[in-house]
């Protein structure tokens, strides 16, 4: 089975505009450099997928890098991710049953999709980037959120009076 045709693109669009091919991957993971060598997206590194009335459907993106501290206090980054760079492409909000997106601690730039149409949206972490412009309009639709991590990008304005439709938040990292 295979997800339709827009999210594939959608994913490809990423892979491109991020330059998945430096992408960096833990040498230990399966099928850690598998982008592009199939159709089954569900095999993707950081790709998940879950059947949804008999289609399979994208709902998970974890393209994240995990940073600790060390005895010596100084910030580094754990094999459990990724050094993505570049801009999210505006095709994302194609993948609209995407439960879980995180691409915290990356070099991402450039602004964020239009994450309205992520309804089933419960985790978005997109902390710790370079992503500029505005926060996105209108959050009503995203009733089953229950984080919103965008803190430490160029982000501006004021937070939408419409994000007091989301009854389940219980994290909110703007600043």
């Amino acid at each position: 089975m295979t997800v339709p045709a827009s999210e594939c693109l959608a994913l490809i669009s990423l892979y491109s505009g991020t330059n998945g091919a430096d992408w960096l991957y833990n040498p230990t993971w399966d099928n850690h450099e598998n982008w592009l060598q199939t159709l089954d997206v569900d095999s993707w590194f950081g790709v998940r997928t879950s059947i949804y009335s008999g289609q399979e459907h994208v709902d998970g993106l974890f393209l994240h890098k995990t940073t600790d501290t060390n005895a010596h206090g100084d910030i580094q980054a754990l094999w459990q991710g990724i050094d993505m760079e570049g801009s999210l492409p505006t095709s994302l909000s194609n993948l609209t049953y995407l439960k879980d997106f995180n691409i915290t601690n990356n070099n991402v730039d450039g602004t964020l999709p239009d994450i309205s149409y992520w309804t089933k949206a419960e985790y978005i972490y997109a902390d710790n980037n370079n992503l500029i412009g505005t926060l996105p309009t209108d959050l009503s639709t995203l009733t089953n959120l229950v984080v919103l991590r965008l803190a430490n990008n160029a982000l501006t304005s004021t937070l939408p009076i419409t994000f007091g439709t989301t009854p389940v938040l219980e994290q909110l990292y703007l600043q």
